[in-house]
């Protein structure tokens, strides 16, 4: 990848895998690609158009219209560069800005990603310039999503998106980037948990949303999630045979982060000057 620094985390539903991503965008200063999210929008922008999760080439031709703004998103997101997320104090007038933006865009097609206005917090999701980063967490999408994506013509559909969100580089995460997105990313890492663990962190996300489900029923859930994921035709989750494999159960958000941050500088210091150059942090922040 000729543009920046690529680490790639790819996984299982509720493994913990936005969260890291937006600590690991953070410590090196760079925007967070959640494909997840592009699959999401996708089965909204199906069901807003009335075309069905199971018609693959409905869907496919509404790829196309969210490849249209792809351009001008990576754009945009390289203009950010994640200074938002590291800045320590936004300001009203920048919040306002970032909300006139979205006005502004509110005719545009695609999708776009706005940087978070505070360390920690989740980035916002545009899609045709609507705000509908509520809108594609919802358990009705989250499955739309799963079907969708198990289209091989979705899925070819939205690859170029995703490349040229990630082309100047960034901190992606999903379930098919390390064998088939990104597939030479010098940072691959395959993050997991426990299905139990990752079902209370679901659940605990539901309810922070509003939404209040038993334990065994988003269980189920989840492991038909995993079920589809794995045993799709195209791009099944799988870990990718140079990731490495991290498992979050028993750990907290610093020791995750911790164990990736220093695989990467052990990589970085095995490649060389040019390597430690390009992991360096942001001016004023010290080493995890």
């Amino acid at each position: 990848m000729a543009g920046g620094l690529l680490i790639v985390i790819d996984g299982p539903a509720g493994a913990g895998k936005s969260t890291v991503a937006r600590r690991l965008a953070e410590r090196y200063g760079l925007p967070v690609l959640d494909t997840g999210a592009i699959y999401r929008a996708l089965a909204l922008f199906a069901r807003e158009r009335g075309v069905a999760w199971s018609d693959a080439s409905g869907l496919a031709r509404l790829t196309t219209e969210l490849a249209s703004d792809a351009n001008a998103a990576s754009d945009a997101n390289a203009a950010s560069d994640a200074n938002a997320a590291s800045d320590a104090a936004v300001s009203s007038d920048a919040n306002a800005a970032s909300d006139a933006n979205i006005t502004a865009e509110a005719a545009t097609p695609g999708i776009r990603f706005v940087p978070a206005h505070a360390p920690g917090a989740a980035q916002r999701v545009l899609l045709a310039g609507r705000d509908v980063t509520a809108a594609i967490r919802t358990p009705e999408i989250s499955d739309g999503a799963s079907q969708v994506s198990a289209h091989p013509a979705v899925r070819e559909g939205l690859l170029g998106i995703q490349r040229q969100l990630g082309a100047r580089g960034c901190v992606a995460e999903g379930r098919d980037l390390g064998t088939v997105v990104f597939p030479d990313a010098a940072f691959k890492f395959f993050l997991t948990a426990d299905d139990r663990v990752r079902a209370a962190r679901r659940q605990h996300e539901q309810r922070e949303q509003g939404r209040e489900l038993p334990l065994e029923q988003v269980l189920r859930d989840l492991q038909s999630r995993d079920e589809r994921d794995q045993s799709r035709e195209a791009a099944p989750l799988v870990q990718a045979a140079d990731a490495v494999l991290v498992d979050s159960t028993g750990k907290d958000l610093d020791a995750v982060v911790h164990a990736i941050v220093a695989e990467i500088g052990r990589r970085q210091a095995e490649a060389g000057p040019k390597a430690r150059l390009a992991t360096r942090s942001r001016p004023g922040q010290s080493p995890a």
